[in-house]
């Protein structure tokens, strides 16, 4: 499997509740983020401040576990709540190709920011863009690297149709770029999962997932079928409730590197953190409870002008 050696990450400027994305995702919680004196020193007050204090600092710890990252500047305006999960707009791929997507939350979709390609086009080699956006017109939705877990060498995107991820949006999807659609249906505490990647995410010779939120029949045998032999890191609901499988794996000059919050290395087990290898634990407490998003959303994979071709 191969993985990025950098990313793209967005410093948030006006983050906050976003009631219309909550409607479709079950983590997004409002008011909740903490107290407002934090009770820490050097943690900002308020809200906004704490979530670009988080988001700083996970930047700071993937380059000092030799990741390379961009952080780019958000546009102050128009606001944008949700400015901090670049990877539901844009995906860069090995061999040259950036995805623009189409988003079912409408207040996000000024997030979609061209500028930002020209930040990591020199380090990426963009020489195509696939634009989806339009698709938004006629109902149809795929929200990045949410909504797909890309197996970039064997050209498989796995993904959970939600409301977020449309059968339309995974066609244009899979015709625009030649990758075989592994599709399913997963749902915990009895609503659809809003995103895969919070339920379903990929290392080496490793899958982390939760194969019982996964319906029955052909399609979670297709799934089984499709991740091969792969060793499994099982999950248990409670543990996806806390991100435990919203991770990623990234190259680092020290080998891969699996990048997870605090609060989901603390819902593993013993012997589930031994699985995952070398890790990189962020402290991001105030986006994963206002923002509904933990460390893998976080990050759009920026892969280099020297990655393998497919």
């Amino acid at each position: 499997m191969w993985l990025a050696p950098a990313v793209l990450m967005v410093r948030p400027e006006r983050f906050g509740f976003n009631p219309e994305a909550a409607v479709t995702n079950v983590f997004a919680q409002e008011g909740v983020s903490g107290p407002e004196d934090a009770g820490a020193a050097c943690v900002p007050p308020s809200e906004r401040a704490r979530a670009r204090f988080e988001v700083e600092r996970a930047a700071e710890a993937l380059q000092s576990a030799g990741v390379r990252v961009f952080l780019a500047a958000d546009a102050i305006e128009p606001p944008k709540p949700d400015a901090c999960f670049p990877n539901n707009w844009v995906s860069f791929h090995p061999d040259g190709t950036a995805v623009l997507y189409p988003m079912a939350v409408a207040s996000r979709r000024a997030e979609r920011r061209p500028e930002l390609l020209e930040q990591v086009r020199a380090f990426h080699g963009t020489r195509r863009v696939v634009d989806l956006s339009a698709l938004e017109a006629d109902g149809a939705y795929l929200e990045g690297t949410g909504s797909l877990i890309l197996d970039h060498a064997a050209r498989v995107a796995f993904a959970a149709r939600s409301p977020r991820t449309t059968t339309a949006g995974l066609s244009a999807f899979s015709e625009a770029t030649g990758y075989r659609i592994v599709a399913f249906d997963a749902a915990l505490d009895g609503a659809p999962v809003y995103h895969t990647n919070v339920m379903l995410a990929l290392g080496p010779e490793l899958v982390v997932f939760a194969p019982d939120l996964v319906a029955p029949g052909a399609a979670r045998a297709a799934l089984l079928s499709a991740l091969g032999d792969r060793r499994q890191l099982v999950l248990e609901a409670a543990q996806i409730r806390d991100y435990a499988a919203n991770l990623l794996y990234l190259s680092s000059p020290a080998g891969p590197v699996a990048v997870l919050s605090r609060r989901a290395f603390a819902a593993l087990t013993a012997s589930q953190r031994a699985m995952l290898g070398r890790t990189v634990v962020v402290d991001i407490d105030t986006v994963e409870t206002v923002g509904g998003g933990s460390a893998r959303c976080l990050l759009a994979e920026v892969f280099g002008v020297d990655s393998p071709e497919p």
